[in-house]
């Protein structure tokens, strides 16, 4: 009996596995950074992953999850592969990612902005989602300049008008291009112009006033009378506190006003005036003639009321309102009485009395039996406090310069 060995051979046992994701392709948003993909898989070979364009994205594996992680915007291939074992076959599948920018997001603390000359200028603040270069632009410069601190927004006033301000994120890696808008509108100002008097009444013996201008904003004062016949004004500048001098030029009523332009902050004022009564004024004092009646054994006086202006002789602005005289004086009528004022603003200290302005000098004359006598003549004085009542002669600013006759 013959034994024979038999030897059997049989095939290759590894199974084909199963590699597998949900779907063939898939969307990357930037904003989103990565994207987590679940890959099923029952062999127990090595997985490896690649990207066809690291540039676009890239691609890591663990532990059954296939991390897919933004670069840039584009496409890509993403393979799979499961290394070949004693159990399982080699096995690759492949899916497309597609890259994709994700929208911006710009979020302003208001959507309208109010500015006023006066102010200068008015902010508002963003927040923001993206990775573009952010701007801020004014559609009109003209009217509104604009810069960014971080994410606060200056607006300067420049002039009255609207403009709209322009936030934007440029187109980032991750996130595409997003702007927003804020309605900024800018307005003139309006402006208090302040006068310390409102009211003048001037005569020649008070011929001017000053007062003191205060005001609102930019630009120069302007200042009129409406009858330089009446009253003229004067500053000595034209800026907020000035200093205006009004000097009577004649008789009657007129306004001074003050005014300020409209600029490119504030709107114009309007006039804002002083009323203005001149009148030449007078004054009416008793002057002692220092002329004596050893027969009557007296003084002589005269009443007289003096008016100013610029010439007075023989006007009949002067008159004797009042005459006494005793003995054959009495009866000797004044045929004329004038006052002529000085205009050289000449000052004089009378005997430490103070300083005086000399304001002119009075004349009388009369006539006796046919002949014309200076009957007396005074110089008069005014002070600070106006005309010097002359009532005690030289104590009060008249002095006697002498008569004849």
């Amino acid at each position: 009996m013959s034994w024979y060995k038999l030897t059997y051979s049989r095939g290759s046992s590894a199974k084909d596995p199963i590699l597998e994701v949900n779907a063939s392709s898939y969307n990357l948003y930037g904003g989103d950074n990565t994207i987590s993909i679940p890959l099923t898989y029952n062999g127990d070979g090595a997985i490896t992953v690649s990207s066809s364009d690291t540039s676009i994205a890239t691609v890591s594996y663990n532990n059954g999850n296939i991390i897919v992680t933004y670069v840039a915007s584009g496409s890509v291939t993403v393979t799979v592969q499961a290394s070949k074992t004693s159990k399982f076959k080699e096995k690759q599948i492949t899916f497309g990612v597609e890259c994709i920018k994700s929208t911006a997001n710009i979020t302003l603390s208001t959507s309208t902005l109010s500015i006023a000359g006066a102010t200068g200028s008015g902010t508002f603040t963003f927040s923001y989602t993206g990775d573009g270069a952010i701007s801020v632009t004014s559609s009109a410069t003209g009217v509104a300049t604009v810069s960014r601190s971080g994410t606060t927004v200056t607006v300067t006033y420049v002039n009255a008008g609207s403009s709209t301000i322009t936030v934007s994120l440029g187109n980032g890696t991750k996130y595409a291009a997003i702007s927003k808008t804020c309605a900024v509108t800018c307005s003139r100002s309006n402006r208090t112009v302040t006068l310390s008097k409102t009211s003048a009444s001037l005569t020649g013996v008070s011929p001017s006033t000053t007062l003191t201008i205060t005001f609102t904003g930019d630009g120069n004062l302007d200042y009129a009378s409406t009858n330089t016949g009446v009253a003229n004004v004067s500053v000595n500048k034209r800026t907020t506190g000035a200093t205006a001098t009004i000097t009577r030029a004649g008789n009657g009523s007129c306004t001074v006003n003050f005014s300020l332009p409209q600029t490119n902050k504030w709107n114009a004022s309007g006039n804002k005036g002083v009323s203005v009564s001149c009148s030449s004024g007078s004054i009416t004092f008793t002057i002692q003639n220092r002329r004596y009646d050893s027969s009557a054994n007296n003084w002589f006086y005269a009443t007289f009321s003096v008016t100013y202006g610029t010439s007075f002789k023989n006007t009949g602005q002067i008159n004797a309102s009042s005459w006494q005289g005793y003995g054959s004086y009495s009866t000797y009528p004044i045929s004329s009485v004038w006052f002529v004022p000085n205009t050289t603003n000449a000052t004089y200290n009378l005997s430490g009395y103070g300083t005086y302005t000399y304001a002119g000098r009075l004349y009388a004359t009369n006539t006796v039996q046919g002949t014309t006598y200076t009957f007396f003549s005074y110089v008069i004085f005014t002070s600070s406090g106006g005309v010097v009542n002359p009532d005690t002669v030289i104590t009060n600013g008249v002095r006697y310069t002498g008569h004849s006759g």
